[in-house]
């Protein structure tokens, strides 16, 4: 009975072995003609030694051969599959991108106006008050001085918010449209790590942003509270 090939000089294992390398490469976007040919390069040399009876005969290499071609022919019908997935993750992060970009755009062109109009609003009618202060009590100025500051107050924190959001958005989009050029396989990786390494950012920027409305409403009710009980 003959007896297995050694790991070390079976092309089965070589196929096994060199795989990886292959799928690395289907994933890095670079040519697979490189890897494939040196597989059939060491799978032919196999069949010649073996049709000269060049090899030690207590080895099975017939069967070790026909394992490696068998395996080989399973690994080539994966490629198409795998080289679908990696275009499936550009599309993904490509279009993830472009709907971060229109996001960016739409907050720096709109932005949640109705917002920071409530604190403009305040603070017309607070300037309104105090530079008419022969007609207006002394109440009415004292709430007039604590509307216009808070609504100064209102609008900063809106404002940085915006541009807070707006940057993180704008860097975000940046730095992935940079790494989806030609991506590697390693580039995928680092396309999660970006999104999550912006993500507390943007946690702070919303909060200002909607924070902002929060702070009109409570100021808001101090002012009339102040207005009532003057």
């Amino acid at each position: 009975m003959l007896k297995e090939v050694p790991e070390n000089v079976s092309v089965k294992a070589l196929v096994e072995k060199y795989w990886p390398t292959v799928i690395t490469a289907i994933f890095d976007g670079f040519p697979l003609e490189v890897h494939l040919e040196y597989v059939e390069k060491n799978l032919v040399e196999r069949e010649r030694l073996i049709s000269l009876q060049m090899l030690d005969q207590s080895y099975d290499w017939a069967a070790d051969l026909a394992g490696a071609r068998k395996l080989q022919t399973d690994n080539l019908r994966w490629i198409p599959t795998h080289q679908a997935t990696r275009q499936g993750y550009i599309d993904f992060w490509r279009s993830l991108t472009g709907r971060i970009e229109d996001y960016s755009e739409k907050l720096a062109i709109s932005g949640m106006n109705l917002i920071v109009g409530f604190h403009g609003a305040v603070a017309l009618g607070a300037i309104k008050i105090l530079t008419e202060k022969a007609a207006a009590t002394s109440t009415s100025i004292t709430a007039a001085t604590i509307a216009l500051f808070c609504a100064v107050l209102g609008i900063v924190l809106f404002a940085f918010g915006k541009l807070t959001a707006y940057h993180v958005s704008y860097n975000i989009a940046g730095q992935l449209r940079s790494n989806l050029i030609n991506p590697k396989n390693s580039d995928f990786s680092k396309l999660s790590e970006i999104v999550a390494a912006q993500s507390k950012p943007n946690f702070w920027a919303m909060r200002l942003i909607y924070g902002s409305l929060f702070w009109f409403l409570f100021y808001a009710i101090m002012v009339m509270i102040i207005l009532v009980e003057g």
